[in-house]
Parts: C-alpha cells; sequence; structure tokens
C-alpha cells in the first residue's frame, strides 16, 4: 500500500506537502475508505480521503496557515481541500468530526475508531503511511467472505446509504451479508415509520433515492425477498435474489 500511495503522491505535490505539514506537526493521519480498497484491489484511484488525529481547531490552523482553499465543509465536519489549482479535492476529516464519534457512539481512541464509526465493512479501513498504524480488520473479512457487511448500524442519511450499499454490492460483485439485508430492510421500514428513533437517527434529506427505474425495481425485488426471508444461506449469490 505503501508503495502504491507514493506512487500516487508523484503528482500530487500539494498533496504531498499538506500530508509532510501533518507529520512536521507530529499529527497522526491516515487513508481510509474507497482509496485504501482500490489500491489494495489495485484498481485506479480517483481521489483519497485523509482521517486526521487532532482537533477540528488544529486543522483549522494548518488550513489558515498554508493557505489552503477550502471548498465546502459538510455537515458531518468534512472538509473538502483544494489542493491542486485545476482539478484535485481531497476530502479531510479529524476523528472527533466524525458523526458516529461526535455523537459519542463510538469512543474516540485515534485513528482506530474511524473504521468502526464507518456503516460499511469495505470502507472500514484506515491505513497510516507515517505511522505504519494499519486498520483492516472489517475491510479484510469482506475481501475473504466477498461479503459486505454492516459496521455502524446508525445513519443520519438513510436514503444515502440504502443507495451506497447498493452501489458497492453491484459495483465489486459481493454479496450482501445477511446483517447488511437486515438493516437496508430496517432502512425501508424506517421510510415508512418515523416513530421508532431507537435503532438510529434520521435527518431530513433533501433526495430521493439516485437510482433508475430499472435499478430502482432491483432494490425493491431484493427488498420483497429479505422481508420474505428469515436467513441468507451460505454461499447463496446476490444475483439469485433478483
Amino acid at each position: 500500500f505503501k508503495e502504491r500511495f507514493k506512487k500516487y503522491l508523484q503528482d500530487k505535490p500539494l498533496l504531498s506537502n499538506f500530508i509532510n505539514v501533518l507529520d512536521k506537526e507530529g499529527i497522526k493521519w491516515g487513508v481510509t475508505g474507497g482509496g485504501v480498497r482500490d489500491l489494495l484491489l489495485n484498481l485506479p484511484l480517483n481521489d483519497v480521503d485523509i482521517v486526521a488525529d487532532c482537533t477540528d481547531k488544529e486543522l483549522e490552523k494548518i488550513i489558515e496557515d498554508n493557505n489552503i482553499e477550502v471548498g465546502k465543509i459538510n455537515r458531518f465536519g468534512g472538509r473538502k481541500l483544494r489542493l491542486d489549482p485545476h482539478t484535485e479535492l481531497v476530502d479531510v476529516w479529524t476523528v472527533g468530526t466524525t458523526w458516529g464519534v461526535k455523537k459519542g457512539y463510538v469512543k474516540n481512541t485515534g485513528l482506530g475508531a474511524y473504521p468502526e464509526a464507518t456503516t460499511y465493512s469495505t470502507d472500514a479501513v484506515i491505513v497510516s503511511p507515517s505511522s505504519d498504524e494499519i486498520y483492516a480488520d472489517h475491510l479484510i473479512d469482506s475481501i475473504k467472505s466477498q461479503k459486505i457487511n454492516i459496521v455502524f448500524g446508525k445513519t443520519p442519511i438513510a436514503i444515502s446509504t440504502l443507495e451506497k450499499m447498493y452501489r458497492l454490492v453491484k459495483k465489486y460483485g459481493l454479496q450482501p451479508g445477511e446483517d447488511a439485508l437486515k438493516f437496508a430492510n430496517l432502512i425501508k421500514q424506517k421510510q415508512l415509520s418515523s416513530s421508532d428513533k431507537e435503532d438510529f437517527e434520521v435527518l431530513q434529506e433533501d433526495k430521493e433515492l439516485d437510482l433508475n427505474k430499472e435499478e430502482a425495481e432491483e432494490l425493491l425485488s431484493v427488498f420483497s425477498l429479505i422481508s420474505d426471508t428469515p436467513s441468507l444461506k451460505e454461499g447463496r449469490r446476490y444475483e439469485t435474489l433478483i
């Protein structure tokens, strides 16, 4: 991973500089999410997400001191930094502003807390080339089992979560694990009734499920089978559910 990431940085001088600043300040950082997954699977890497183990104020100071342009700050604390004068946008988070940690569902234990506050096992990974810290158990389990599972079962964005699970299953040819199917069915039920807030919180989302008609019908057919199937047989391919 370190070799591939170093190669990726060869034509990213501003990202390299930002990382060097974090190292100089003694701040642990790691690459997380799809960037790690795609590098490990030898797939093309379009962008990376960086998680920094520091306070939000410390990150703000680094951004200001180095005149880094902030493209956008999302409602979960992630900053989209423009580290290239043309197209390069890098998402940077601090562990403490991660939604699950900030809400107190996951204890802030440093970089290792981030994967535990990530919904899907395929994204629940963080690798720090500088400190050699690796938290990849959930991703490795998914690669071995060829299933996508749920790590952090609470989400404030039900529709987006459902959509992403569908796309990950399709993109990587995975099976949805039994817990993932139950989770998807729970989201479906929550869309019908917002009275029960024990399982996860739901924020207002200004969007609808971003699937075409064929994909939406496919997803509904999966849901209908979830309701009728008490358990998912081992080795059953996703294609057999549609």
